[in-house]
This record gives structure tokens, sequence and C-alpha cells, in this order.
């Protein structure tokens, strides 16, 4: 009886696990337009090693050039496919001055939504508005509303109205860490979606200026 116990906790954790990506902020231009960033693992039921690259405007707050590449064998390494979306993306990122990014600063971001930067207190305010979508697994997805406050003023980081395909069917999303350059501000955030053996965790990020 206590064997049987064992294993059906383990079927339970197995049908619950997803695939949840590593982030690697490769950082901004030298003059604060431009930000990539980089996010790999391996897919929830192939196991199969991915990485993709995004470029980002950080003023604009638009997604410019995004590519991703999977290694569909079973002896792909994570290295093979973050080599191979590298070299695609070179010549991309010597486009926009990329293949030298400057980090910046990363800074955790507190329960309550604050940092500090620039002996400053930022508070960031996180909204998730649930809409139904009849194409999604429970009906259902998520869009957001980031507001950034300041000096006793609030400002619209980003307020959806639809969803771009790479996010359709969103579950929620979760604040994670903010990158600072000078006055240019990227938030990194985690997003959850519907996986093939339970919910999946990528990465995106909204920017803006301080």
């Amino acid at each position: 009886m206590k064997k049987l116990f064992i294993a059906c906790l383990l079927l339970f954790s197995l049908a619950r696990a997803g695939d949840s990506a590593s982030l690697e902020v490769q950082g901004f231009s030298r003059d604060g337009r431009y930000l990539v960033f980089e996010q790999y693992g391996f897919q929830d039921g192939s196991g199969f090693p991915y990485s993709s690259v995004h470029v980002v405007d950080v003023k604009k707050n638009v997604l410019l050039w995004q590519t991703e590449r999977v290694i569909e064998q079973d002896q792909g390494t994570l290295l093979q496919a973050r080599s191979m979306v590298r070299g695609v993306a070179k010549s991309v990122l010597a486009r926009y001055k990329l293949l030298s990014a400057l980090p910046g600063s990363s800074i955790g971001i507190a329960a309550n939504g604050y940092f500090i930067s620039g002996k400053k207190l930022y508070q960031l305010q996180l909204k998730t508005n649930r809409r139904a979508n009849t194409t999604c697994s429970d009906g259902m997805e998520s869009l957001l509303e980031l507001k950034l406050s300041v000096d006793n003023k609030t400002r619209v980081l980003q307020k959806d109205s639809q969803l771009p395909a790479a996010r359709t069917c969103a579950l929620g999303y979760k604040l994670h860490h903010v990158h600072v350059f000078g006055q240019q501000l990227a938030v990194f955030l985690t997003r959850e979606t519907p996986g093939f053996e339970g919910s999946d965790l990528r990465w995106m990020v909204v920017t803006g200026t301080l």
C-alpha cells in the first residue's frame, strides 16, 4: 500500500510538471534603445532542447524580432540549441548594435511590487484581466495591465486590449525583476501557459522609462 501511495504521488507530480524556461538578459544597446534577451530549456513532452532570442524596442515597448530553434533529436543538447539560435541571431543583433550589449543593473522586486533605483522608490502594479476565448483549453485567457508609480504619480506601462499570437491562452503573469540602464526600464515577468504535461513558464518583458 505504501509503495502504491508513493507511486501515485510521483504520477501526480509528473502530470503537473511543465516546462520552465531559463532566462539570460544579454542587455541593452549602448544608446539604450534596444534590448536583447534569450530564454531556453527543454520542451515538456518531447524533452527536446530549445532556445529563443528576442529583440525589443525599449522606448516603444515593441517586440521587433524573435527566433527559436529546437534540436529535435534524442541526443540533442541545450548547448547546441543555444549555439544555433545565436548563430542565426548574429546578423540581426549587429543591425541593432547588440553584439556587445550592456547589461545595466538587475534589481529585485519586492512582493508588494516595490523596487529602488537611483535612490527613488518605485512600485509596479500588475493586474490580470481574464476573458473568454473558446480556442483555449479552459475557455479563458489572461490579459495584463502593468502600472509604474513614483513620487505619487502613476502611469501605465502596458495594458492589453488583445493578446498577440505568442501569448494566446496565457493563464497568468508574475513579476520577477527589472533591468535598468540609465533611464531605460525593462520589467521581466513570467508567463504561465498551457503545456503538454502541465503549465509551462515562459519569459516576457515590458519596457519603458523610469
